[in-house]
């Protein structure tokens, strides 16, 4: 228990700067993106688990036309599925880009001890 205590205080003393900087706005978008492409990654896999009754039921009944109307959600399922997918990936390479671009928030959570080594031009500088 100790432990994830520890791990939490870490976390939050390095997380919080950047919610709290001059960037505060932006990163509680994207992180709001991030869980919100979440749940609709949740929400994607809900109606294909009910897509999959409704088409093989559709099937045993050899019933045509809804096989094709159930093909037809099909292609809205996997257009949904396709653009949570990239919602889910931009919302998150962008917030952590964002994050590890912001030097004043991680000097700060670093209070000032060290140049910050995420940053592109201090890796490069490093060899």
């Amino acid at each position: 228990m100790q432990n994830v205590i520890l791990a939490l205080r870490t976390f939050f003393r390095l997380a919080l700067p950047y919610f709290q900087s001059h960037d505060r706005w932006r990163a509680c978008g994207l992180l709001a993106g991030v869980i919100g492409s979440e749940l609709f990654v949740v929400y994607v896999a809900v109606k294909m688990n009910q897509w999959n009754a409704g088409f093989f039921n559709a099937i045993e009944a050899r019933n045509g036309d809804a096989v094709r109307g159930e093909l037809l959600v099909f292609v809205f399922i996997t257009i949904g599925a396709i653009l949570s997918g990239m919602g889910q990936y931009w919302f998150g390479q962008t917030l952590i880009i964002r994050w590890r671009m912001d030097d004043a928030a991680l000097c700060r959570a670093l209070d000032g001890r060290g140049p910050p080594l995420s940053h592109p031009v201090r890796r490069s500088e490093r060899g």
